[in-house]
């Protein structure tokens, strides 16, 4: 398996990564990338063991760090990593994630459903008069933002910044083109702000802001229950993780609605699909492709030995695709309405703010899918982000049909009148 080579950084791979995932599971489930050492794990049983496994860790700033010049500074960046959620395990792990994760129960995150339809209404009457959506920058990316500001109690003005904050460090903590001294100052430079501002928000809450989210984190702090790089870097992490993970499903899933015009029939024609159709789409277009894991203590996985230090690279999106698992899983079908994808995760990291993103997606389709008959895509072809750990398109604009606007506006009801995907009407 060690004299096996797989392109991961070319651009067919970023294009299409799902062939190369298919030749990995069958040829090299466990395959050692000769140049950086990391071991990538690409069929659906491995991925889902080393997530419950206790013996791999999720402490991965080492790894990060070591790909950074000596001339950089990374303190800051490193104080704030840290501490966050995602980095951390066993009773630490827990004893955040009760904390952190406060606002994502079931019972919270329903109760946040009419807020977000409100929302993303108006953000669709904002739209009415235009016969184009830039998918990301009209919709993706304001949306996310302005619901997760709303849910943690933050001003919503702020939602512009936040984001380009959070682009900034995820393009850094990718394996992204570009010098990474000069990414890795972007994000040194937005993660001091976007501190700076958090612990601005801490010191002042607003008016009313009693009860809020931000509320209980400065309430942690004050009663000694959680530091204060501890709340910093975890609001932090769910800002960051609010824009990336929800503006890339909503796009993502744009597409595969455009590129399979007969799934995007079935669900105008049957509504009651959407919560189905979105976990369709975290299966087949993960916004997370990669994750990783450092092992703790020597094993082997599909005949490679794993050492202690090795870093691990959890293929999500290929065991979301692995036939010994999903039925025909090269087929985008909203009616599968399988949930045991791991596009969030499992184990004790599971995607804390997961059940938030579904519903935002559910809401915003719910909207959309009506206005999509017979629309297409005039950005060009899809371009998608150049890093193998995080999918999304680049650029996403599409123009409407009249006539699915028109009946989309005759009260925006799925129901009654539906335009179908080759664009007659059914009365």
């Amino acid at each position: 398996m060690s004299s096996t080579q797989f392109d991961m950084r070319g651009p067919d791979f970023i294009h299409n990564p799902y062939p190369t995932y298919r030749e990995m599971r069958d040829r090299a489930p466990a395959w050692r990338d000769p140049h950086t050492g990391h071991v990538f794990i690409t069929r659906y049983d491995d991925v889902l063991g080393i997530l419950k496994d206790p013996r791999f860790s999720s402490n991965r700033i080492a790894d990060r760090i070591k790909r950074v010049p000596d001339d950089v500074d990374v303190s800051r960046l490193v104080d704030l990593l840290v501490d966050r959620l995602v980095m951390t395990d066993g009773s630490r792990h827990r004893d955040l994630r009760r904390e952190v994760g406060s606002a994502f129960t079931a019972a919270k995150v329903r109760s946040y459903a009419s807020g977000t339809d409100a929302m993303v209404r108006q953000t669709f009457d904002s739209l009415r008069e235009q016969d184009t959506l830039d998918v990301l920058n009209d919709l993706a990316l304001p949306v996310p933002s302005r619901v997760i500001l709303s849910v943690l109690g933050l001003p919503p003005r702020d939602h512009q910044r936040l984001r380009e904050w959070a682009e900034d460090f995820y393009l850094w903590l990718a394996h992204s083109p570009g010098d990474i001294g000069a990414r890795t100052h972007r994000a040194v430079d937005s993660m001091v702000q976007m501190s700076d501002y958090v612990d601005d928000e801490l010191r002042a809450l607003p008016s009313g802001g009693e009860g809020t989210y931000v509320a209980r984190m400065a309430a942690n702090l004050a009663a000694g229950e959680m530091t204060r790089n501890e709340v910093t870097a975890n609001l932090i992490g769910v800002i960051n993780a609010a824009h990336e993970t929800t503006t890339s499903l909503i796009a993502n899933g744009t597409v595969c609605l455009l590129e399979h015009p007969g799934e995007l029939q079935r669900l105008i024609a049957e509504p009651d699909l959407i919560t189905s159709a979105v976990e369709e789409m975290l299966r087949f277009e993960s916004p997370s492709q990669i994750i990783s894991r450092i092992a703790a203590e020597e094993t082997e996985i599909q005949g490679v030995t794993i050492r202690p230090g090795d870093m691990v690279a959890l293929v999500l999106g290929s065991a979301n695709r692995d036939d010994r698992v999903f039925v025909d899983p090269d087929s985008f079908d909203v009616r599968r309405n399988e949930r045991q994808h791991l596009a969030f995760g499992r184990g004790s990291h599971f995607c804390t703010g997961g059940g938030l993103a579904s519903l935002e997606v559910v809401s915003i389709f719910r909207q959309l899918v009506p206005l999509l008959p017979k629309a297409r895509i005039i950005s060009g072809p899809v371009q998608w982000r150049p890093t193998p750990a995080f999918r999304s398109p680049q650029q996403l604009v599409i123009e409407f049909d009249s006539v699915a606007i028109t009946i989309a506006e005759f009260g925006g009801d799925w129901y009654g009148q539906v335009p179908t995907a080759e664009g007659s009407i059914d009365g």
